[in-house]
């Protein structure tokens, strides 16, 4: 399962929620069930996905079109409904492309393309299964993978590390990779929106971002901004003239 993830770039929630919804197969040999902590996944399940989803469109991208990871990007708040989305994609009710460069080994997130108006269908949709029967994963997730659901990944300034350094300390930890308590991360995706899920439910780049949010700097946190704040301003709803910004260079006149 680790090793799918890495080849995929989809969170180990994610995987565990394919398995739930059959998408995925778990590994029935006992042993191997033991040896893994139930972790292992079938080969022959995970190569009929993927060949499914590489047979999708390779012909020329909508020119909005964008990878399946920066078009996640607008579900934040909670768990990203991955079964929904992957079902969406194998049975094709999705219009998406596979980036003409991608090969088998390309990790889904970055080979998939998608227009990002067709993915606002799965804003009000929740993961509809508890991401795993594993007691393990219900209880924590690497930093990795609450990366992905504060939707921080390409955010380098954002150290999770240091942001959960005292839940890091209080969680048992297995391996190197770094474990924080999974109550932790969906209270902090609660309270807290990130660049990466502004700029995709907005429509802007970074650098928009930034001038657009200029007003919000005493609602700055750790993650990003206060999401209360930023969701209750209706700035990510607003119709920015950016043609004209550059003669204002006032925030102020959002919408106007």
């Amino acid at each position: 399962m680790a090793l799918f993830a890495r080849q995929t770039y989809l969170p180990t929630y994610a995987i565990e929620n394919l398995c739930d919804h059959g998408i995925l197969e778990r590994e029935s040999d006992p042993a191997l069930f033991h040896l893994r902590h139930g972790s292992s996944i079938t080969r022959t399940s995970i190569e009929s996905l993927r060949a499914t989803i590489f047979e999708l469109e390779r012909g020329t991208a909508a020119s909005d079109a964008v990878p399946l990871g920066t078009a996640t990007r607008r579900i934040g708040g909670r768990l990203k409904p991955w079964a929904d989305i992957v079902v969406a994609l194998r049975d094709r009710s999705l219009t998406c492309w596979i980036a003409p460069n991608a090969t088998s080994e390309t990790p889904w997130l970055r080979s998939i393309l998608i227009a990002p108006s067709q993915f606002a269908q799965f804003d009000s949709i929740p993961m509809t299964e508890p991401p795993g029967q594993s007691p393990r994963s219900l209880a924590d997730c690497s930093l990795s993978d609450a990366k992905e659901i504060l939707n921080l990944r390409g955010t380098p300034s954002v150290d999770l590390q240091d942001v959960f350094a005292k839940e890091i300390a209080a969680c048992e930890q297995r391996g190197p990779r770094k474990a924080v308590p999974m109550a932790k991360v969906l209270e902090k995706a609660e309270q807290e929106i990130g660049i990466g899920e502004i700029c995709a439910r907005a429509n802007w780049n970074a650098r928009q971002a930034k001038w657009a949010l200029a007003l919000f700097a005493n609602d700055r946190t750790a993650c990003g901004w206060n999401r209360a704040a930023i969701e209750k301003s209706g700035v990510l709803e607003t119709q920015i003239n950016w043609s004209v910004r550059a003669h204002r260079r006032d925030p102020r006149t959002l919408g106007s």
